[in-house]
């Protein structure tokens, strides 16, 4: 039999959830230009959501109507896409990169190397560790996948049999808070999977490239996976994704497409990968880390209700004992774009070469809006 009581609380649940759209915003962006969005009626929007979208160094300022403007239509290689495959190469210490403009495409080549690889050594089971609503992205017809939590090393032993082929680790997994892949936990996977003959599957593509402030692709460059899987952030705008394998993994044949990439997003990508390698951006984050962290620490002395706060690269994380989603209306209000965890954390994504007068504008903003939604918690 049914039991035929209703639970009030599923409903509050999600009404709470409710309160504040994340995305898409009530927003018509007519024009985008570094740190800010323009609607349609000419208001300026600082947006600190830059890892949602392809913007981590600010919205793109590339004339795509100029005469380099063309698509790579498959029948021939333009010269962006060949000096990007070398730059992948030398960056990843990878061997074959494959390009498109779709991110479903890419996932569902990275099943295809995959199951290749499982039919040639005779192995039958996946390990994945990935949050539970994008499961389905690594999903490989008839083909045994067995979910593990990250940095659970113990765990990852006693789950890892003969029959495992490939490990997929998601680097940065989001519900109620973030999960980040830590070094020693890949170091180890990398051994059981060079020890089992298994593939090792980084997944990047939902965070933008250093973001975390852990190297070029939010991971140790000295722990080489098989198989890089990235496409946030790292064309500046444009509809761009690819995948990145070793000489273990075999060749896709065959490959193709299904749209055309704009050869900007090559060169958009050759040259974000290169100014990190110069050290260029590395500096830029680091400076801008320690003074958004500076900032916040200021707000959090001066009103009780800003709980905590904590970052991890360019991820700021605040802890708030007033409804975040009422804070994100309010801020949103006055031009300020963010996005929220739960009814009490709110997130920052803030672009990378956000100017210190920038954060100094959405930290005051901040101030006004703790002073009307939190009354007498000022501490000075």
């Amino acid at each position: 039999m049914f039991d035929d009581k209703f639970d009030d609380k599923i409903l509050e649940h999600i009404e709470e959830k409710e309160k504040f759209p994340s995305f898409p915003l009530p927003l018509t962006v007519k024009k985008a230009a570094n740190s800010y969005l323009y609607d349609v009626n000419g208001k300026k929007y600082l947006d600190l959501t830059s890892n949602r979208e392809n913007n981590p160094l600010g919205y793109s300022n590339v004339n795509i109507q100029n005469e380099n403007r063309f698509l790579d239509s498959e029948l021939f290689n333009s010269y962006d896409s060949l000096k990007l495959v070398e730059v992948l190469k030398s960056s990843t210490g990878l061997e074959k990169a494959y390009f498109s403009s779709n991110l479903q495409e890419v996932y569902n080549l990275s099943g295809k190397l995959i199951n290749i690889h499982l039919n040639n050594t005779g192995k039958d089971k996946v390990l994945l560790s990935s949050i539970t609503a994008d499961k389905d992205l690594y999903e490989i017809k008839k083909i045994k996948t067995e979910s593990i939590p990250v940095n659970k090393d113990s765990l990852l032993k006693t789950l890892f049999s003969r029959s495992v082929g490939a490990v997929i680790i998601q680097l940065v997994q989001k519900t109620d808070e973030f999960v980040f892949a830590e070094e020693e936990y890949l170091r180890e996977v990398r051994k059981l999977c060079d020890r089992n003959n298994a593939l090792l599957v980084f997944d990047c593509a939902n965070t933008a490239p250093f973001r975390l402030n852990k190297g070029l692709f939010n991971y140790n460059q000295e722990i080489k996976p098989d198989i890089l899987i990235v496409s946030k952030g790292l064309s500046q705008g444009f509809p761009f994704s690819t995948l990145v394998s070793s000489e273990k993994v075999p060749q896709a044949e065959g490959f193709e497409s299904k749209s055309g990439i704009y050869s900007p997003a090559y060169s958009a990508a050759c040259e974000l990968i290169q100014n990190f390698q110069t050290n260029k951006i590395n500096e830029v984050i680091t400076s801008n880390i320690e003074y958004i962290a500076k900032k916040l620490g200021e707000l959090s002395e001066t009103h009780i209700s800003l709980v905590d706060y904590y970052s991890s690269g360019m991820f700021f994380t605040l802890v708030v004992d007033i409804s975040a989603y009422e804070f994100a209306r309010e801020a949103f209000d006055k031009g300020v774009i963010l996005d929220t965890l739960s009814d009490n954390r709110i997130i920052l994504f803030p672009p990378y070469n956000i100017k210190k007068e920038e954060t100094d504008y959405f930290i005051s903003v901040f101030d006004e809006i703790f002073d009307r939604l939190a009354k007498f918690d000022r501490m000075k």
